[in-house]
């Protein structure tokens, strides 16, 4: 048997798989530590009044992963990581529906510390929303810039 035949076997196309099926798994592990990380980041910073951090952490993760997921997962982190300060302070026996009750009533918006709550985890999601629309939309335009730089110069023989 040649060794082109050996390649197309059903036996060699299981090792593939099973290859390819570890890489994806340690990729979804890499994702998962990079997501505590960004996370923790966050919430950290958060806590120092950095809260830009939050769009910085947003286009990292954006221009990272180059898909279009890319959006809806930085949004959803940035939501995780404002709402997650905000239930840790709860479980610490502070009272921070009444914190937002307040908040909401100064504000005008009713009675319920839920507006406030959905106001928070909305900025977290936007902040980290706007920063990974922005990192990919400077990093795609360079690159396709730089491309056609690159073409304009191999054609004139440079």
């Amino acid at each position: 048997m040649t060794e082109a035949e050996t390649i197309n076997t059903p036996k060699s196309k299981d090792a593939k798989s099973e290859i390819l099926d570890r890489g994806f798994a340690a990729k979804r592990y890499l994702k998962i530590a990079l997501a505590l990380i960004f996370i923790a980041a966050i919430w950290i910073s958060n806590d120092h009044g950095i809260w830009i951090v939050t769009s910085v952490t947003g286009g990292i993760w954006g221009v990272a992963f180059k898909s279009r997921k890319s959006y809806l997962t930085s949004t959803l982190l940035g939501s995780l990581a404002w709402l997650l300060p905000l239930l840790w302070d709860i479980l610490l026996g502070l009272d921070i529906p009444k914190a937002g009750t307040v908040v909401a009533e100064l504000a005008g918006l009713g009675g319920s510390f839920l507006i406030p709550l959905l106001i928070t985890i909305a900025t977290g999601g936007l902040l980290a929303f706007t920063g990974a629309f922005l990192a990919r939309s400077v990093y795609f335009l360079a690159k396709f810039r730089l491309t056609n730089l690159a073409q304009a110069n191999q054609a004139r023989g440079w």
